[in-house]
């Protein structure tokens, strides 16, 4: 995978390459989508399969906003989409994405990797989680309008 994934859509992507680097490719905004690009070779261990060789394994994204959000999960899938007869390639880009909530200030990201074996595997920066932050949403300012103010004049006694 390369290490700078051309963007053609302007949505910010973070880019989780195959050599342990993350990089992002526009500034995170409260209330814009964003991509995720994980390579799986990132989590190669569960790789279960049924018995006519179709992957039973998956990759999942769980996202936090900070400072206070619940968790939440986007289950992964490939890029591009694979061919049946492609179908046991197990190392691929996987693509998910998710929408960050007004009032964010940071977005925290970790990876698991399940399957029909049943172990578990976890991509999180040796349990820190992956932390970007996020910038705030831009108020959009309209101008003012000039008022036409009527003129008034003191009455004589």
């Amino acid at each position: 995978m390369p290490k700078k994934a051309i963007n053609t859509t302007n949505t910010p992507q973070i880019i989780f390459t195959g050599d342990f680097q993350q990089n992002i490719t526009e500034e995170i905004k409260a209330g814009t989508e964003v991509t995720i690009l994980f390579d799986s070779k990132r989590l190669p261990f569960e790789r279960s399969v049924d018995k006519k060789g179709k992957p039973q394994w998956e990759i999942s994204a769980f996202y936090q906003f900070s400072p206070v959000g619940p968790i939440n999960e986007v289950k992964l899938v490939p890029e591009k989409k694979v061919k049946k007869a492609e179908a046991t390639v197990t190392d691929e880009v996987l693509k998910g994405s998710f929408t960050v909530p007004a009032g964010s200030q940071e977005a925290i990201l970790w990876f698991l990797n399940t399957g029909k074996s049943g172990e578990v595997y976890f991509d999180s920066a040796f349990g820190y989680n992956y932390r970007f932050p996020v910038l705030p949403e831009v108020a959009q300012v309209t101008e003012a309008q000039p008022k036409t103010v009527k003129k008034t004049r003191a009455k004589k006694a």
